[in-house]
């Protein structure tokens, strides 16, 4: 039997309950771009700013590694997973079927509640959209592209889905951060609820396509503008 320092001890049990809020804070300051890419992570700091353990940082670190958002490079710790224009036009596409097989479906099989459900979600963006841009409402954002999909009757697709979603919000936030452009986004939600709450599957499904796609376009500029300083 091996004897493990009571320290150590301690400083697990302490991280166990301070990950998943660690992994949370951080996730979102990834995906909003507060962190940019490849911006590097220390443990130490973020343990002292975020006011967790050290443990519940590393735990965080690795989690999010697992998800693609952090990379964990060989003895010199962890960084800000890169982005680049061909990651960009392969979860483009990737999510783009993905969306439309999860959204087919909830077409298919959402009932009352999940038309109430997509309703409620664009109601709620509709009504703070004048506000900046924030947490709140990247949030609400979030809630209604996954309200679209409830319905589908598949948990397994909508993880796989809401995955990529956060994948390309860290792309979406990229662009808006440094060159955001005027766009009817709100004429946009309400064409993709209303076809999808009417059963016009074959309209909802082109109309949310070509919704990720415009996004793609602009991030592709902001790329573009960067050059090559985010993929090294």
């Amino acid at each position: 039997m091996i004897d493990i320092p009571p320290q150590v001890v301690l400083r697990e049990r302490e991280a166990r309950p301070q990950a998943p809020r660690t992994y949370q804070a951080l996730r979102s300051r990834i995906v909003l771009g507060d962190l940019a890419p490849l911006t590097k992570l220390k443990i130490a700091d973020l343990a002292e700013e975020l006011e967790v353990s050290p443990g519940a940082v590393r735990e965080a670190l690795s989690q999010l590694t697992t998800d693609g958002l952090v990379e964990a490079r060989d003895q010199r710790g962890f960084r800000v997973a890169p982005i680049s224009l061909s990651d960009l036009d392969d979860l483009t596409e990737t999510r783009v079927q993905i969306e439309k097989l999860a959204l087919g479906q909830a077409i298919d099989q959402g009932d009352v509640a999940w038309e109430d459900g997509v309703r409620q979600a664009l109601a709620a963006m509709a009504a703070r959209a004048h506000l900046p841009r924030d947490l709140q409402g990247a949030e609400l954002h979030a809630q209604f592209h996954a309200a679209l999909v409830a319905g589908c009757g598949s948990a397994t697709l909508i993880r796989i889905r809401s995955d990529l979603y956060d994948h390309a919000e860290r792309y979406r936030f990229f662009a808006l951060n440094r060159a955001p452009a005027p766009r009817p986004v709100a004429d946009e939600h309400a064409a993709i609820a209303a076809a999808a709450i009417a059963r016009d599957k074959a309209k909802a499904l082109k109309t949310a396509a070509a919704h990720i796609r415009l996004t793609t376009q602009m991030v592709r500029v902001a790329l573009q503008h960067a050059g090559d300083t985010l993929d090294a």
